[in-house]
């Protein structure tokens, strides 16, 4: 089902990717990261409630969950959203990946939010530099 949404996701087929969905739900289908799945192919075909009302109702959230709302909504025109998502999300603990902070650099690009992006920026830097450190053993 998995492969399914994203075939979906990549093609912006929001009639088929819905029927999937309602095809899951009426069968009891659950298959490990059908959430995210379906939050993605939502936020990929623009219909950000559709998004919204899966991530809202997941039980587990991780960085996958976030990323793909966060882009979605920073993609059609929901910066504050987006932002309020990504900082959500780090006060629960959930560590930012590199999509994350493109999706929260393209909300503040999309928001003319200038100074908060110059700050993400900073932050997706020191994150990326505290990996380098950690990887390279300093």
């Amino acid at each position: 089902m998995k492969g399914v949404l994203n075939c979906c996701s990549n093609l912006g087929a929001l009639g088929i990717g819905k029927w999937v969905h309602t095809f899951i739900d009426r069968n009891g289908i659950q298959v490990a990261g059908q959430g995210n799945a379906l939050v993605d192919m939502y936020a990929k075909c623009g219909s950000m409630d559709d998004a919204l009302r899966v991530f809202g109702r997941m039980r587990t959230k991780d960085v996958y969950s976030y990323t793909s709302v966060i882009v979605g909504l920073a993609t059609h025109g929901k910066a504050r959203k987006a932002l309020n998502l990504f900082y959500e999300m780090l006060e629960i603990g959930i560590q930012p990946n590199e999509v994350t902070f493109v999706g929260v650099l393209t909300a503040c690009s999309h928001g003319g939010l200038v100074e908060e992006g110059h700050k993400l920026a900073d932050m997706a830097i020191d994150e990326a530099m505290e990996f380098v450190e950690h990887y390279n053993g300093t």
